[in-house]
């Protein structure tokens, strides 16, 4: 009861979240009780915007590095699991977090709300295409929707279109693709509409001190890629450490969510197909 009452007491700020109570969902208890402690600690800390994409991001750390979790087959439903991640699920759970306390919401629900509506075309779960696979269409659909924003520095930066094909050239390494042939068809359309988009990145040699002085803690860091057909292959959290800028991430290499010993800059230096890196911002709504 007493809980009942305090979700109701707070019922006028998490009416943007609510419908997510009726989205079908795959969870474990614990993700519902850890995703209620982080809100509640949010909410009572009112951060700014940087030191709670920061404080979530940390939470994390050493949180396990697990690939394809949202890959669990039958109809597409919301998959939430904090307790094991990817790069791209790691930046969708902070970003989600940090929406929901953004409007003093509280409960499970809003958080589902919160990660239905950024991981998924226009907020709506309508089978597997919906799903925003390629980061670049992440980037896209999230900026329409008002909950990040594009601030990749200017300086040293290019524009150019890319070819996107990667998931229809190797539908058979996607179970959904190759049991339907709609789908596929689907993903097609999507790559084909990106491969129009052009993309203004900055390639890793043209970064430099001088310009990553923007970046700042908290922003996303989109890799972007050589690897034929893909638009981006990582993504983390800028994490800035005695004035050089590192990645906050879940780490393959590292097998866990990690603050990456070296700095961006060498980092991406050490991987042949990182070509570069975007730069997204989560807009912060009490500024506006």
């Amino acid at each position: 009861m007493l809980r009942l009452f305090i979700y109701i007491l707070f019922f006028g700020y998490s009416t943007l979240f609510l419908e997510a109570q009726h989205t079908v969902t795959s969870h474990n208890a614990k993700d519902s009780i850890l995703t209620e402690d982080i809100l509640q600690q949010l909410i009572v800390k009112q951060s700014p915007i940087e030191e709670r994409i920061i404080q979530v991001g940390e939470f994390f750390i050493g949180t396990p590095y697990t690939g394809q979790t949202l890959e669990t087959g039958g109809k597409e439903h919301l998959v939430v699991n904090l307790r094991e991640m990817d790069c791209t699920t790691f930046v969708e759970t902070v970003t989600a977090l940090v929406l929901a306390s953004q409007h003093q919401a509280h409960s499970f629900y809003d958080f589902c709300s919160a990660l239905q509506k950024i991981r998924y075309r226009d907020g709506v779960i309508d089978q597997y295409p919906s799903r925003l696979h390629y980061f670049s269409d992440w980037i896209q659909n999230n900026i329409q929707k008002g909950i990040i924003e594009e601030v990749t520095p200017t300086d040293g930066s290019v524009t150019e279109k890319r070819q996107i094909d990667f998931m229809s050239s190797h539908a058979d390494k996607y179970p959904a693709l190759v049991n339907n042939c709609s789908y596929l068809n689907n993903i097609k359309e999507t790559e084909t509409r990106l491969s129009q988009i052009p993309v203004r990145y900055i390639p890793k040699d043209s970064l430099n001190s001088r310009n990553i002085r923007s970046i700042r803690n908290g922003d996303i860091i989109a890799i972007t890629t050589t690897i034929q057909g893909l638009d981006i292959s990582h993504v983390g959290l800028a994490y800035w450490m005695k004035d050089n800028l590192h990645l906050l991430h879940a780490s393959l290499n590292k097998k866990q969510v990690t603050i990456e010993s070296i700095p961006l800059i060498e980092q991406l230096q050490r991987y042949k197909t990182q070509s570069g890196i975007r730069v997204l911002r989560i807009t912060d709504k009490k500024s506006r």
